[in-house]
C-alpha cells in the first residue's frame, strides 16, 4: 500500500509539472555518429536516437552501463548479478543476441554468447556520452543489430585533473578508482584503473571485478591517430545463472584498437581502424562437483575497416567503406571454429530546401560459413519547422546463431547445429518536437518481421532446454520521451514504451528469452537541487513483462560538492522490492552505497 500510495503520488506530481511547464534538450548541433555513417547533426536524425551525455552519467544513480541503459525507453536490461557483472540487454522486444554493441564504432559483440556483450572494458568515467539507435542497423554495421545498436562513445584526451574516489556499502561493497592524465608534445593520453568487490547479496552472487582503460591521441600534420586499450577482469558467483545449481565464472576481455583520421583532401575524409578483441570463459557449472563440468572458452576477433566520407556540397554526403574480420574460438564444450567475415557498404545523405531529408544505404556481408547477403534501408524526414520534424525509416536486418546456440550442451541445456541464420524487416516511423532550450517530446512508433527466429525452448519448464528455429515472428509497439526543465537545477523525464507480438506456436512450450521484454515500461526521472545545495538525482521504473507481475524499482543518489571533492550517497532499490529480471534469479534488495571522489 505504500508503495502504491508513493508511486502515484510521484507520478501525478510528475504530470502536473509536465501540463504546465517544458525542458533543456541535447545540443541541436552536436554531431551523432551511431545513426548514420555520414555522422549528421543530432536536428537532422532519421532514426530514433538517445543520447546521454556525461553530465546524466555521473548523477544518475548507478553502478553500471547496464543500469544507466536500463532507464531509456524501450531499452531492458536483464541482470543476473549487480554493479555490472552479467547482464542481457534488449531493444524495442529483440532478443539480447538481437543487440549490436560498440565502443568508439568497435564491434563488442561476443561470438560465443551474448550473455558476454555487456563485459566491457571500460569504466563510467571514461564516458562521454553513450547513444542508443533502435531499429535496424545492419546496413551500417552488420550482422546482430535487430532491435539498435549501442555506442559508448569515450571521451577526448586532453589535460585532465587527478582523479581518486572510494566508496563502500551493503554486502561488504569496496570500490576504488583512480584517472590520471599525461601529455609529452604531440601525444597526449590518460588512464583509468577501477576495482570493485563485494561478498554478494546471496549465497554464491560475490563478486571482484578489475577494469582497466586508456586512451592516447597523436596530433600529426594531417591526420590524428587514436590508441585504446581496455583490460576487464571479472570474477564472480553465478548462482543459477543458466540452471539449477552453485556455479562460478571468470571472464576476462582485453580490447585494443587504433585507428585514424586523414584529412588532406579537401571535402574527402578518410578513417581507418584495426583492432583486437580478446575474451576467456572459465565457467564451473556446479561448485559442488568441481572436477566435472568445467568450460573452458577463448575467443580472439581481429577486424579492420577503411571508409572515405565525400562531401558533394554542404548539404550531400557519400560514404563508401569494406570491412574484414576474422573469429577464432577454442573451447573445451563448444569445439574448435574459425570464421571470416567482409563486407563493403555505401551510404547516401542529402537534404532538399532545408526540410526533406533523404538517406539511403546498402551493405553486402559475406560469411565463410554462410553465403553473402544484401541488407538496404532507406530513410525519410520532413522538417515543418526548426521545432517540428517527421521521421520514417525501412531497412533489413539479420543475425548468424552463437557459437553457444550452435554447439553448447550440460545437463540443462543443448545447442543446434542445424540453426539458420535470423532475418527480418524493420520499419519505424515518428516525429521530434523541440522547444528551444525549454521542452523536447519524441515518439517512436516501430514493427519488425521476423523469421528463423532462434530461442532456447523447453517442453517441461527449465528440465532441458534446446535451441531451436522457432518460426516467424512479428513485434510491434512505440517508444516515447518527455524532458522537461523547470530551470536548472530541476529536471524531469517521463518514458513510457509499450510492446507487443504477433506469434503461433506449432505445439505447446515454455520459452527462456524471446518473449520475456516488457509490455509495459515506465520510467519517471527527477534531477533537483534541495536544501543545503544537495543535489538529488531519483528514477523510479515500473515494469510489466509477459505473464508476470509488474514490478516498482526506485533508486536515488544524493550527491554534494564541496570545492574538488563529491560526496555521494547511493540507494538502490529504496522500496526494497522482490523481483527477478532473469529466471529463477532474484534480483537484489535494498543496498547502499557512500564514497567521495577526490580532483587534485
Amino acid at each position: 500500500m505504500i508503495k502504491r500510495t508513493l508511486y502515484q503520488l510521484v507520478i501525478n506530481s510528475i504530470i502536473l509539472f509536465s501540463i504546465s511547464y517544458s525542458q533543456a534538450v541535447y545540443n541541436m548541433n552536436e554531431v551523432v555518429v551511431t545513426a548514420s555513417r555520414i555522422h549528421p547533426e543530432y536536428r537532422n536524425l532519421l532514426r530514433s536516437v538517445t543520447v546521454i551525455d556525461s553530465s546524466i552519467i555521473e548523477s544518475i544513480p548507478s553502478n553500471s552501463i547496464g543500469d544507466i541503459l536500463n532507464y531509456q525507453a524501450g531499452v531492458d536490461i536483464q541482470q543476473r548479478g549487480y554493479h555490472g557483472i552479467q547482464g542481457d540487454v534488449s531493444i524495442s522486444g529483440s532478443s539480447f543476441e538481437q543487440v549490436l554493441i560498440l565502443i568508439d564504432g568497435i564491434r563488442l559483440n561476443d561470438s560465443q554468447t551474448a550473455h558476454h556483450n555487456l563485459d566491457l572494458p571500460v569504466n563510467l568515467t571514461d564516458i562521454e556520452r553513450i547513444e542508443i539507435m533502435r531499429g535496424h542497423g545492419s546496413s551500417i554495421y552488420g550482422p546482430a543489430a535487430f532491435g539498435g545498436v549501442i555506442n559508448i562513445i569515450t571521451k577526448s584526451v586532453g589535460k585532465s585533473p587527478f582523479k581518486i574516489s572510494a566508496s563502500a556499502g551493503d554486502f561488504r561493497l569496496l570500490n576504488y578508482e583512480i584517472h590520471k592524465s599525461f601529455r609529452l608534445k604531440n601525444i597526449k593520453s590518460f588512464i583509468t584503473l577501477n576495482n570493485k568487490k563485494s561478498s554478494g547479496y546471496r549465497f554464491d552472487t560475490d563478486f571482484d571485478r578489475f577494469t582497466l582503460y586508456s586512451k592516447s591521441q597523436i596530433d600529426l600534420k594531417y591526420s590524428k591517430l587514436f590508441l585504446l586499450i581496455g583490460y576487464l577482469d571479472n570474477d564472480f558467483g553465478a548462482n543459477s545463472f543458466y540452471g539449477p545449481s552453485p556455479s562460478k565464472e571468470h571472464t576476462k576481455t582485453l580490447l585494443t584498437s587504433l585507428s585514424g583520421e586523414f584529412n588532406k583532401f579537401r571535402n574527402v575524409i578518410i578513417e581507418s581502424k584495426i583492432y583486437l578483441r580478446r575474451h576467456s570463459d572459465l565457467f564451473l557449472y556446479d561448485i559442488t562437483r568441481p572436477e566435472e563440468l568445467v568450460n573452458n572458452h577463448k575467443k580472439y576477433r581481429i577486424g579492420g575497416e577503411l571508409s572515405a566520407k565525400i562531401s558533394l556540397s554542404s548539404k550531400q554526403k557519400v560514404i563508401i567503406g569494406t570491412e574484414l574480420i576474422n573469429e577464432n574460438i577454442k573451447s573445451t564444450k563448444l569445439g574448435t571454429h574459425d570464421i571470416t567475415r567482409a563486407a563493403v557498404f555505401t551510404e547516401y545523405g542529402n537534404t532538399f530546401k532545408d526540410r526533406i531529408l533523404v538517406n539511403f544505404g546498402i551493405r553486402g556481408d559475406y560469411r565463410s560459413d554462410y553465403s553473402l547477403g544484401l541488407y538496404p534501408t532507406f530513410s525519410a524526414g520532413y522538417r515543418f519547422s526548426r521545432k517540428f520534424k517527421f521521421r520514417t525509416s525501412v531497412g533489413k536486418c539479420f543475425r548468424t546463431p552463437s557459437f553457444t546456440e550452435l554447439y553448447y550442451w550440460d545437463p540443462s541445456n543443448s545447442g543446434n547445429p542445424d540453426l539458420k541464420p535470423e532475418k527480418g524487416w524493420s520499419y519505424e516511423m515518428g516525429f521530434d518536437f523541440f522547444s528551444g532550450n525549454i521542452f523536447l517530446f519524441q515518439s517512436n512508433i516501430f514493427m519488425r518481421k521476423h523469421s528463423e527466429i532462434i530461442d532456447w525452448i523447453s517442453e517441461d519448464f527449465g528440465k532441458h532446454w534446446q535451441a531451436e528455429n522457432i518460426g516467424k515472428l512479428y513485434i510491434k509497439g512505440s517508444e516515447n520521451v518527455l524532458k522537461i526543465s523547470l530551470d536548472n537545477d530541476k529536471i524531469f523525464y517521463l518514458k513510457y514504451a509499450y510492446t507487443s507480438t504477433d506469434f503461433k506456436k506449432g505445439y505447446n512450450y515454455f520459452s527462456k528469452y524471446v518473449f520475456r521484454y516488457p509490455v509495459h515500461q515506465f520510467t519517471l526521472e527527477a534531477n533537483c537541487t534541495l536544501p543545503f545545495d544537495i543535489n538529488n538525482y531519483l528514477t523510479l521504473t515500473i515494469k510489466k513483462r509477459r505473464e508476470e507481475k509488474n514490478y516498482i524499482v526506485l533508486n536515488a543518489n544524493f550527491f554534494k560538492r564541496i570545492d574538488k571533492t563529491l560526496f555521494f550517497v547511493k540507494i538502490m532499490n529504496i522500496l526494497n522490492e522482490k523481483y527477478q529480471e532473469i529466471f529463477s534469479v532474484p534480483a537484489p534488495g535494498r543496498w547502499f552505497e557512500t564514497g567521495i571522489k577526490l580532483e587534485i
